[in-house]
């Protein structure tokens, strides 16, 4: 199982030490692309979910319907605080938040 694990990583990363970089085989600028695009179609659905939900005042009285506000406000700030990380260093083909380590993993903690 833990070596299923290497292999799916393997594909995403240059080496074992997993160094934040793209394998070659994955085109960067493709990628950043791709998540762009999925971070505007996110970011308008969305918000256009709480608008809808937010306009019926009577609605919010439903347990499901606070459920499901407070889940499309978790997509939607996770969408806003962690994409634009995975769309720059994409496009830059390398993580470009840190040079050492420590540095790498202390940005990826605090988002």
């Amino acid at each position: 199982m833990e070596n299923d694990n290497a292999t799916n990583l393997s594909l995403f990363f240059t080496n074992e030490n997993s160094d934040f970089t793209i394998a070659d085989d994955i085109n960067g600028p493709a990628l950043a692309v791709v998540v762009g695009l999925e971070f505007l179609i996110s970011l308008v659905i969305n918000i256009g979910v709480l608008m809808a939900t937010f306009a019926q005042p009577s609605s919010l009285k439903k347990p499901s319907t606070i459920f499901l506000s407070f889940l499309v406000g978790a997509n939607l700030i996770m969408t806003l605080f962690f994409m634009p990380f995975t769309i720059i260093s994409a496009a830059a083909g390398e993580w470009i938040f840190g040079s050492t380590y420590s540095q790498k993993t202390a940005v990826c903690t605090f988002v």
